[in-house]
């Protein structure tokens, strides 16, 4: 009898959906006019391009890079079952958002899922160190390697990665930064509501014991 074999063919859903918005939002003009973050539009109400300019980018290599490493972050999230990934990128795309209206005055325009993928990495990691080995081992090298790379963005205020002659849009490492800041946030409030669970349970289970002695 032959040996039956196991194939993964998990499908991350929700990562793909993101990474179709991307695709949609960046080759179609009439949509990427609509969701990018335009800073005019959003003083007038137009509170919902805080989180759409996410999914538009400005050339090809830009939306590339973000979809491979959002893709590969969110696949890992997925497939290990971290939990709360929806709501880490609802809240470190709104997080980037109101961090880039905040800090960058004179800055009009701004797409890119760069920040969200950050955080998506770091919040990967931050749940890898749970892990045993070699994966924790990989998960605290990104821990170690990631805010060196934001500094090193946000010193020289330029990309690490290369883009080419013919960049066309400016990095703004400070999206980086409050992707991992959120990521971070989110991981220690769920940590924290897990061991108050914990606690909880414990509580629980002496009361029993001493409710039957």
């Amino acid at each position: 009898m032959a040996e039956e074999k196991s194939i993964d063919l998990y499908l991350p859903f929700f990562t793909m959906m993101v990474l179709a918005l991307c695709i949609i939002g960046s080759i179609m003009p009439g949509i990427t006019s609509v969701l990018i973050y335009d800073r005019t539009a959003i003083s007038e109400g137009e509170l919902w391009r805080i989180v759409t300019s996410h999914f538009v980018h400005f050339n090809y290599i830009h939306l590339f890079y973000n979809l491979l490493v959002f893709g590969i972050a969110g696949w890992i999230i997925e497939r290990r079952g971290y939990n709360h990934f929806k709501l880490l990128c609802v809240l470190s795309a709104t997080f980037i958002g109101i961090t880039l209206f905040i800090f960058q005055p004179g800055m009009m325009y701004y797409g890119g899922l760069s920040g969200v993928a950050c955080g998506a990495i770091y919040y990967s990691a931050l749940f890898g160190l749970r892990e045993p080995t070699p994966w924790r081992n990989i998960c605290l090298c990104i821990i170690v390697a990631l805010p060196i790379k934001i500094a090193l963005e946000i010193y020289y205020n330029s990309s690490l990665l290369p883009y080419g002659e013919k960049q066309t849009f400016v990095l703004i490492p400070i999206s980086h930064l409050a992707g991992s800041i959120a990521a971070f946030l989110l991981f220690l409030a769920v940590r924290n509501k897990g061991i108050a669970n914990q606690n909880v349970l414990k509580y629980l289970d002496t009361k029993n014991k001493l409710e039957r002695a």
